[in-house]
């Protein structure tokens, strides 16, 4: 635990931990903003934006962690289909420390989800396996969940926000390895569109606020 009580993942090769000190307000509040705006992947177009409803076919979570989410996830919304990508198994076997997993499977059983694990596996064959999925339960599309960053995690998310799924198909996910240029750390709060400020009215008032303290005091130069 941490020093307000709170259990994390630490990576003992460098001393990080994987989620910053209030672990379960900040999973909350991503799981949030996933609510606000998922990321549903058309089979015929190109992935959109949209409020995750309260019943779905198909949901593929990118990283598990410790799993807390969910919980979250299953008291809050119907899923027909739940696939968990993890390639960190050592990551599902903290969470098994943690999390409720009974809790998990038995509200999945109730709610008639069927769950999918791919532990070990980072994704990179996850057109080849929606399209097996589908082949035996036809479906439209699917809602995505990146619950933290890795570059093939990345990758597919970029790659089905440029491309259609068709094109995904046909070339594959387009691979982008972290660089110096682009890295991110694992774990990153999402940022809430609404929240942010314009910019630009931001300068002009410190601008004009400026000015009126020059005029004040130096009438000459303003």
């Amino acid at each position: 635990c941490n020093k307000i009580g709170q259990k994390n993942i630490v990576d003992y090769s460098n001393g990080r931990t994987l989620y910053g000190l209030d672990v379960t307000n900040e999973i909350q509040f991503n799981l949030q903003q996933f609510y606000n705006r998922s990321t549903y992947v058309s089979f015929n177009s190109i992935a959109s934006e949209k409020n995750l409803p309260p019943s779905v076919d198909i949901l593929v979570v990118l990283g598990v962690g410790l799993g807390q989410f969910l919980i979250n996830l299953l008291d809050d919304v119907t899923m027909s289909h739940l696939v968990i990508y993890e390639p960190e198994v050592q990551y599902f076997q903290s969470s098994i420390l943690v999390n409720d997993w009974d809790y998990v499977l038995d509200k999945a059983k109730e709610k008639g989800t069927r769950l999918y694990f791919q532990l070990g596996k980072d994704a990179r064959d996850i057109i080849y396996d929606m399209e097996e999925l589908t082949e035996y339960f036809p479906s439209e599309g699917f809602y995505l969940y990146q619950h933290y960053h890795h570059p093939m995690f990345d990758s597919i998310v970029d790659s089905v926000r440029k491309y259609s799924w068709t094109e995904c198909r046909e070339k594959g996910i387009r691979f982008q390895d972290y660089t110096a240029n682009n890295y991110l750390p694992k774990w990153l709060l999402s940022i809430d569109p609404d929240s942010l400020k314009d910019a630009e009215s931001v300068r002009r008032q410190k601008f004009n606020q400026n000015i009126a303290a020059f005029s004040r005091y130096f009438p000459e130069a303003a």
